[in-house]
């Protein structure tokens, strides 16, 4: 999205409304959990992971953004491989969907080398721009997950206030 490309005075304004109203909107139904990247005490970059109508479609999407200093080290398989894993093991997630600009090969290629498929491509307006975007779905199964375990603290409240049995 274009957000990212907003000059300096605008970009933290509009991050810090997105972040409120992501927080603000917050319910049972409709959620975004918005997620800090940090390596050794830096902020890289930010996750996130969101559901409409999670209890029946079992479906959350993702979107992330890595500053440009971070990025082609790995951290964007690994946070993507981190809310994934979480979305499947911890949430009982069935799919999870994201996309990218058709342009955007580095994004595309962190959700392939993590079993994503290809899942048609549509066109979006970003701001003033017409965009290509390919959307990419994954599940369980196709996952190809990390060698490292997931570990997570604090996802009890969470169930609690989605209402997530045997979670």
């Amino acid at each position: 999205m274009p957000w990212a490309e907003l000059p300096d005075d605008e970009l933290a304004p509009n991050m810090a409304q997105w972040y409120w109203r992501c927080r603000a909107n917050f319910t049972k139904e409709s959620w975004t959990l918005l997620l800090g990247v940090w390596h050794e005490d830096e902020l890289l970059g930010v996750q996130d992971i969101g559901a409409k109508n999670f209890h029946t479609l079992k479906t959350v999407s993702t979107g992330s953004w890595l500053k440009r200093s971070a990025q082609g080290q790995g951290f964007g398989k690994e946070m993507r491989a981190a809310v994934v894993s979480y979305a499947f093991d911890y949430l009982d997630a069935e799919v999870a969907e994201s996309e990218a600009a058709v342009w955007n090969q580095q994004s595309l290629g962190v959700s392939t080398a993590l079993g994503y498929e290809l899942n048609g491509i549509f066109r979006d307006g970003w701001g003033e721009k017409v965009e290509t975007v390919q959307r990419v779905h994954l599940t369980p199964t196709t996952f190809k997950r990390p060698t490292w375990t997931l570990k997570v603290q604090g996802h009890e409240g969470l169930k609690t206030y989605l209402k997530l049995q045997g979670s």
